[in-house]
């Protein structure tokens, strides 16, 4: 933690061990400290006194923590069964509940709710998960799954001022949110990325999915609601 009113650095964690772990993305806490999310490849690592399990070296297990203001790690939930799983963003929604998103595969249960990946044939392709989570009971309220078989990553989440959660990422071929569906340039001939909006509701059913792009591979994108809740790309 920097401290910027006395230009000191106060402390600095580090968690993880021999292989590859990552933390991805962070949101100050309304009561202090802050949320993390990313991902574990090492079979044990310590979050205080919890402590998260990946199955195999082969395999990733998402996570989501909270570190208070004096550096201790309050909490963490791990996020993923076998497979690849990866939290990559995070944001908190006014009525304090957290909200985490990124990608899975074979299946993902949070509390109460499990979601398939779309094409489970595949190791290297993933579905995206966005997920709610109610802090003060340690419950999952919701669980939501987009993309298709040919994979969709999520890079970037904003929320707005109607706690409706905007998620922007990068979808292959054909990929459906809910009743939405969007199909990539192309894709009848070839498999190709195109960037994809996306929006859920505050109770985690699918609002709407949009795409930008042109005829060949594109890159990851950064989402933004402005004050009357436009989206900025």
């Amino acid at each position: 933690m920097w401290r910027p009113d006395i230009n000191e650095w106060k402390w600095a964690k580090s968690i993880g061990g021999t292989y590859y772990d990552y933390a991805t993305d962070v949101v100050g806490h309304p009561s202090g400290g802050a949320i993390v999310v990313g991902r574990i490849q090492n079979a044990v690592v310590q979050f205080g006194d919890t402590e998260l399990e990946s199955q195999s070296t082969s395999n990733t297990l998402g996570f989501m923590a909270k570190i208070e203001d004096n550096g201790t790690w309050s909490w963490a939930e791990g996020i993923g069964d076998s497979g690849y799983n990866f939290a990559r963003t995070v944001d908190i929604d006014s009525n304090g509940d957290v909200i985490v998103a990124g990608e899975f595969s074979n299946n993902l249960t949070l509390g109460n709710f499990t979601v398939t990946e779309s094409n489970t044939a595949s190791v290297s392709l993933k579905d995206i998960f966005v997920a709610k989570y109610d802090e003060t009971n340690s419950d999952w309220v919701w669980l939501a799954k987009g993309g298709g078989i040919d994979g969709a990553s999520v890079s970037d989440m904003d929320i707005d001022s109607q706690d409706r959660i905007i998620v922007g990422g990068l979808f292959e071929g054909y990929a459906e949110f809910g009743n939405y569906n969007l199909s990539a340039c192309n894709y009848s001939t070839s498999t190709t990325s195109d960037i994809m909006i996306v929006q859920l509701e505050t109770n985690g059913t699918w609002d709407s999915a949009n795409m930008m792009g042109r005829c060949g591979d594109d890159n990851n994108v950064k989402v933004s609601v402005d004050p009357v809740d436009n989206i900025l790309v």
